[in-house]
């Protein structure tokens, strides 16, 4: 070794991923198959004719940038700092914050370029391991340490973590600094961006490079508290005043001044097998027409997209859909569809009414916890009401849980005694007199009084073809959950319905839903349930229930406001348990276990393949179920043989 080199400061270098030069997407070197803003190649058509410009140096602020930063983020200016991409910027934050004689930590699998940092600025470090899943083990960020850095989601992992997680591992660094890189945060989850309030020891930093489609400029930013960022800018000044140029800086604040696309091209890097893209614009809250965006995604994508310019307008398309159901209803009546049920058995009948009855329920659940209705599938279901479980509302809960136990209560001991409505009443005066609604208790929406209009349907601009298919699919359902259902609580009852008959209805009730500009209707489950519990078991309970209904539209729908949606939401828990075939399944089991397995198979069927899939199956396990009848005649009955009877 010569001599020089002795005082060499010598590191292993990182290899930057090799550049595409032609029209390809390479996951390692992290393009986005998608363009940039339109506003950023606007911006470069203005900068042609101001070429001169360059000659000047850029602002050593890069206040244009970072304004338009802090208006999106909502932060202030002095709490945003901007370099020459995340790399720059994180190695300006290694630079400046990570000082101690303290080790810092990150973890073993991540950018390697932290390693590469810390041995240039002789900082010391410890690689935290990662478990056998990939994921960062936060326990081992406890310990006393210099700073902390990880990636979230990490790479190459690409394991996202939650904000509960990242909060963590913050609360026990809070005399240190923590960043947490946020490269790929458009890509997975939640920011951490709302935890900076609550800690002044917290960096963000993220990138143009991945979802703004703009790593050829090399932007990046820190967000911090505002004392942060002056000691970030007093390391850049001592540094390099002017790190971003002067087009950097324009393009950059073009990028983000177009939420909307920013927000759209979000959705297709989390969706990227979404075949169509839904734009909204409500009330005039965002700033770029629907249609234009709509225009956009269709030249960007080539895929299909539907374009709602608001509420009003996305209500002139439910009216067309419940319209095309009941045409399409009434089309099976004319056909008499209404024949299907006589090819499915008892079983399976009890096993599918059970199966929409628990999905009901689960749906349900997270409203009582003080969320917001689930839906899908059980495993999607149950997802939701996990996440669900992470911020309870316990008043919720109280009023949910107490009403439904008062309710199961009452069914047995004063099954006649309309519990409900006394239920609702108690709701009401829990919200006039305690104000629950101020302590997170979800009210249902108010509702305005008076009876609906006819609606005047709007054809223009509607997908006939997706339309058509849409609401064959919900005609599908409604008749294949009512026919069902009716026909098991006629079984239970001991009466007999016209199926076909069932199916007019439902086309006439859609027909008229459509008239007065409503969605789709469908038999209830939990109603019927409560009809069977107070013995309402002819065409009165429907007349009653209609003049009700009107009267209350007209003359009370102040109340409705103030009607707590954990009650509500018992009630109806209360009416669906009352409809889960418990008893038939240990009837079942005790005289035929085939038959047991059937109805088991059925509930399932529903509860994890929804109801279309759930008929198609239960139709399949009747064909089964009349096989083995036919192929295991029974021996002998009461003594008798079969076929000797005489």
């Amino acid at each position: 070794m010569r001599e020089f080199e002795k005082n060499i400061r010598r590191v292993e270098p990182y290899v930057p991923g090799e550049q595409p030069q032609k029209k390809v997407i390479k996951l390692n070197t992290n393009e986005n198959p998608y363009p940039p803003a339109p506003g950023v190649l606007a911006a470069m058509k203005k900068l042609e004719g101001h070429v001169d410009s360059l000659r000047l140096y850029p602002d050593p602020t890069s206040d244009t940038l970072v304004s338009a930063l802090a208006d999106f983020y909502h932060v202030g200016k002095d709490q945003v700092f901007v370099g020459v991409g995340s790399d720059d910027v994180l190695s300006m934050c290694f630079l400046t914050f990570f000082n101690s004689e303290k080790p810092v930590f990150f973890p073993d699998i991540t950018y390697s370029f932290y390693k590469v940092w810390a041995d240039l600025y002789r900082i010391p470090y410890e690689c935290k391991k990662v478990d056998g899943n990939f994921h960062i083990i936060k326990e081992d960020y406890y310990p006393e340490n210099g700073g902390v850095i990880f990636p979230n989601p990490n790479a190459p992992t690409s394991i996202y973590e939650d904000l509960e997680f990242v909060e963590d591992i913050i609360r026990h660094n809070q005399d240190v600094i923590v960043i947490v890189d946020e490269a790929y945060i458009d890509f997975a989850g939640e920011s951490a961006l709302s935890l900076l309030d609550k800690y002044d020891n917290l960096i963000i930093t993220q990138t143009f490079s991945k979802a703004r489609s703009m790593a050829g400029m090399r932007i990046g930013y820190a967000i911090a508290s505002p004392l942060l960022i002056k000691y970030l800018n007093d390391a850049k000044y001592s540094f390099n005043s002017y790190t971003m140029n002067k087009t950097s800086l324009v393009y950059g604040a073009e990028a983000v001044k177009d939420k909307e696309y920013e927000e759209m091209i979000s959705y297709l890097c989390k969706h990227a097998d979404a075949e169509e893209y839904v734009v909204t614009s409500i009330d005039g809250d965002r700033a770029t027409d629907a249609h234009i965006l709509g225009e956009l995604f269709r030249k960007y994508t080539e895929q299909p997209v539907t374009v709602i310019e608001s509420v009003k307008e996305a209500m002139q398309y439910v009216p067309v859909i419940a319209l095309l159901t009941g045409l399409w209803l009434l089309l099976f009546y004319f056909l008499k569809a209404g024949r299907i049920v006589d090819f499915i058995s008892t079983p399976v009948m009890g096993g599918f009414i059970s199966g929409i009855a628990l999905t009901i329920i689960l749906m349900q659940i997270p409203k009582i916890l003080g969320g917001k209705a689930g839906s899908g599938e059980l495993p999607e279901l149950a997802h939701h009401i996990f996440e669900t479980c992470k911020e309870i509302n316990w008043l919720s809960v109280v009023l949910g849980v107490g009403a439904l136990v008062i309710l199961r209560l009452a069914g047995k001991l004063i099954p006649k005694f309309p519990m409900a409505i006394v239920i609702m009443a108690v709701g009401v005066v829990a919200t006039l007199l305690f104000h629950v609604d101020e302590q997170g208790v979800v009210l249902l929406d108010a509702v305005e009084s008076g009876l609906p209009s006819f609606h005047c349907f709007k054809f223009a601009g509607i997908d006939w073809t997706q339309a058509a298919g849409r609401s064959l699919m919900i005609a599908a359902v409604i008749m294949s959950e009512t026919l069902l259902s009716e026909n098991n609580f006629a079984l239970k009852n001991g009466y007999k319905i016209d199926e076909n008959k069932e199916i007019l209805a439902c086309a006439a009730g859609n027909l008229a839903s459509a008239c007065v500009g409503c969605c789709p209707v469908n038999g209830s489950i939990s109603r019927t349930s409560m009809n069977e519990q107070y013995e309402g078991k002819t065409q009165a309970v429907s007349i009653t229930a209609g003049a009700v209904m009107a009267v209350v539209l007209v003359c009370a729908t102040g109340f409705i406001g103030y009607l707590p949606v954990p009650v509500l939401t018992a009630i109806v828990i209360s009416a669906l348990m009352n409809v889960v075939e418990l008893h038939l399944a240990v009837r079942l089991f005790k005289v035929s276990r085939n038959e047991f397995y059937i109805f088991v198979a059925a509930c399932v069927s529903v509860l994890f393949l929804g109801t279309i899939y759930g008929v198609i199956v239960g139709l399949l396990l009747s064909f089964v179920a009349v096989v083995l009848r036919a192929t295991n005649p029974p021996r002998s009955f009461w003594g008798m043989i079969p076929g000797k009877e005489n």
